[in-house]
Formats: structure tokens, sequence, C-alpha cells
């Protein structure tokens, strides 16, 4: 269906052809080789988690879940241009004014409030601390003496607040998340009871706590809520149809359901206004 909806506006839309990133630490292999798998189709590691693959013991090598290892081979990776430099003019667009490519802990779209299903500006909205996506705009915040909602409300930070924040703490807490982000695809195929990633062990005790947790997140559980935060972070990035990083098929149908559902009340909206 969305495919029928957005194939007449196909040249209208920007593409990018990404290069191929690893399976172990998701960086993009930009030089050297990618180590391919003769008989996993979507699996590719680059050069040095191909080293830290040969240092391990055969039992925990590709593929850690199956008794006969399989065969890695190189692939140089000579595509990559050495001058990236566009030569296109630049074109000024309203439609990414809202769109945040810079940092990876800023909303990629527009949030939306839950009780009026409109846009909320920067800096106008309210969101919960607890449940995930949850968010009310200033008026229906402000409307009949607050939202009857369970769990505390605050304010979203406006883009003047953004702006003066403290260039090389957020430079530093975005390095921060990205490492959490790639041990979240590390995690799971390692075996190594002594894994020479640092914080493989902590991940590894927080997706115990996520299932033996009797609180959870709804229930105020701080490891809890951060699992999630992680783990959401994870889908609305991930590419993998097979990824192995626990709940992450479910967060992607999740957010492609609310994807849909929000593209379908901004069609009907453009509709009405057409019509008038």
């Amino acid at each position: 269906m969305h495919g029928e909806t957005s194939c007449p506006m196909k040249e209208d839309f920007i593409m990018v052809d990404a290069q191929h990133a690893c399976s172990n630490c998701s960086i993009p292999m930009v030089s050297g080789n990618r180590w391919v798998c003769n008989q996993c189709e979507n699996f590719q590691i680059c050069d040095r988690c191909y080293e830290v693959e040969l240092k391990r013991e055969e039992k925990e090598r590709h593929p850690i879940d199956q008794r006969e290892s399989h065969t890695l081979y190189p692939i140089e990776i000579n595509d990559v241009p050495v001058d990236t430099k566009d030569i296109d003019d630049i074109l000024e667009s309203e439609f990414f004014n809202t769109r945040t490519f810079h940092n990876l802990t800023a909303p990629a779209f527009v949030t939306t409030c839950n009780i009026c299903d409109l846009d909320i500006e920067t800096g106008q909205g309210w969101r919960c601390e607890v449940c995930p996506k949850y968010d009310v705009c200033k008026s229906c915040y402000q409307k009949d003496g607050g939202i009857d909602h369970p769990h505390k409300l605050t304010n979203h930070p406006s883009m003047a607040d953004c702006d003066a924040e403290n260039k090389e703490s957020r430079q530093l807490r975005e390095l921060k998340l990205r490492k959490m982000l790639d041990l979240l695809v590390h995690v799971p195929r390692c075996r190594s009871a002594h894994c020479q990633y640092p914080d493989c062990r902590k991940i590894k005790e927080l997706f115990r706590h996520g299932m033996q947790c009797k609180t959870r997140a709804a229930g105020g559980c701080v490891r809890c809520r951060k699992m999630w935060y992680l783990l959401q972070l994870h889908a609305h990035a991930c590419k993998e149809s097979r990824c192995r990083v626990p709940r992450c098929r479910d967060l992607k149908e999740h957010s492609r359901g609310s994807q849909q559902q929000s593209d379908s009340r901004r069609r009907a909206a453009i509709t009405g206004m057409m019509r008038q």
C-alpha cells in the first residue's frame, strides 16, 4: 500500500546510497576490506572485527549458534570516491527545517501531540518521563487544569536552550551513546565470559534485569527505562531484516504503524485543505 502511494512521487525523493556497515560494530566500511560470509547473506565485518574474530576460540566464532564454522573471505573496498565535494547548488527547502542530521539525540521528525494529533513546535510541548513517545502540546497541557496522566510530564527544551548546551559535553554524550548502541548489536552474538569490549557485561546484565524485573519501565524502573530507550534508538536506525537485538522487530513494526497513522492524518489534512 505504501509502495503504491509513493511510487508516483519517486522522482521527488532524495536517494542516498549508503556504504556497507559492519555487522558487529555497525561502523560504515569505507577502506580496507570487508569480510563476507560464504553462507550468511547479510553478514559482513570490517578488518578490525575480523582480527578480533581470529583471536576467539573456535566455538565462539561466526556463526556462534551453529556447530560448523563458516568461511570469511575479503572483498576490497575500492568504490568509495576520494573527493566527496558536492558540486551542485544548495537548494533551500522548508521541508528539512525540522530535520536534524548532526545530533543523534535530537528528534528526527516533528513530535505530534497524543491528545489533539497536531504537531508540537520546539519548546512548546510536554513529555512523559515514563511512557515512551507520550507527548502533549502546550494548549492541551494547559486546558481544563492540566492533563489527566498518571506520570510526571516535563517541558521540552526550547531551541535556545538546545543551542546553549555545551558543545563538548554534547559530543561526549553522543560518543557514549554510539558505543552503547554498538554494544547492543555485539551482545546478542557474544558468548565470551571475558569479552574484550568495554561494558559488554553491563549490557548483558541490563538485558537479564529486563527479563526478571517486576516493576518494568511503566512502573518507574530506571534500569528498564534506560534499556527501552537504547532499544528504541537502535530500532529507529536498524536496517537489518534479521536483527538479533531483543525486541528490535517489534519496535520496528510499532514505529511503522505509528508512522503510517501519522501519514494518513497528514494526507487527510492536506486533502481537506485542497478541497476548500
